[in-house]
């Protein structure tokens, strides 16, 4: 039987971490992301900042609910 695409998205992410790829790809990311935040004028990366903690608000919120 094929796998679904979230299957083997699993197997693909259990494949790099036990080659010990996970911490490389994580650092690549990091700092893709470092260079993008500091490219955004200082307006984009406030309104980035309000969307991010309204997620994260959002996120406790729901997180709360789900234990009560």
């Amino acid at each position: 039987m094929a796998l679904s695409a979230a299957e083997k998205n699993k197997r693909l992410r259990e494949k790099q971490k036990a080659t010990g790829q996970h911490d490389s790809i994580k650092k690549k990311d990091r700092q893709r992301k470092k260079l993008a935040h500091s490219n955004l004028s200082p307006k984009h990366l406030a309104e980035l900042r309000l969307k991010q903690n309204a997620n994260l608000r959002k996120l406790c919120t729901k997180s709360k609910q789900t234990l009560v």
